[in-house]
This record gives structure tokens, sequence and C-alpha cells, in this order.
């Protein structure tokens, strides 16, 4: 069993992904969190992106779950279980949540300098190349 369990939420525009940053990170995280007590998959997610870009998320459905490392903390064991998405409109920061920036990073994001968790980088990512999304 995993140290931590995460729903990750992905909405994709025009062969990006849309990711994002905590103001304590030099790398980029995917949207959603950890379940609270009492949630299934849809209400966490529903919750983490309202949090997270001040949008509903729409259009749900299960892309993949993924097994890694917590970035930064590779003694820690981490499960996502990955759902695309649609947002109802433009994501926003949020002031009273943890993330301070919004990116859409394509599949040439390396190439940018830009920096993911380990999970997107070694799983989420080649998937969504794999199906053509990104």
């Amino acid at each position: 069993m995993a140290d931590i369990h995460k729903i990750g939420a992905f909405v994709i525009r025009d062969k990006k992904v849309l990711v994002c940053r905590k103001a304590k990170d030099d790398f980029y995280i995917s949207l959603g969190g950890k379940i609270e007590d009492g949630e299934d998959y849809e209400t966490c997610l529903l919750r983490e992106v309202q949090e997270e870009t001040g949008c509903t998320a729409t259009n749900i459905r299960y892309l993949t779950t993924c097994h890694g490392t917590v970035h930064g903390a590779e003694n820690k064991t981490i499960k996502m279980d990955c759902y695309l998405c649609d947002l109802t409109a433009e994501p926003k920061i949020n002031p009273n949540d943890h993330i301070v920036e919004h990116r859409w990073i394509s599949r040439e994001y390396q190439m940018q300098g830009i920096k993911v968790a380990s999970l997107l980088e070694k799983h989420v990512i080649p998937e969504l190349i794999k199906r053509d999304l990104i």
C-alpha cells in the first residue's frame, strides 16, 4: 500500500496539459490532491480542482493509475489515480490555496527547461504522449 494516495486531474487543451506549482517548489505537479475522509475520487477531484483553479471540473474520465516515489522524498511511495477532465472557465490563482502558478506544457517541456514531479515525468506525460493527447 502506498504512503500517499492522490487523485490527479489532467486538463488537455491544444495538445498541452495544465500543471501547477506550489510556492515552495521549483517543479510542477498535477492538479488534484489527497482524498479526505468520506470522499470518493470524483468528490475529491471536484474539490481540489475548484480550490486550485477556481473552476468546476466537467467531463471526468479515467486515464490511468501510476505508482512511484514522492518527488524529493524517495523513501515515500505514492499512488495516483489519474483522470482527464475539462474546466468550465480559465484557471485562476486562489490566494487562499497553496498553488501560486498554472502553466500549460507540451511534450517538449524538458527542452524549455521546465521541471515536473517524477511521477508526471516517468508515468503520466508518457501516457499522454502515447495516447497523442499532448
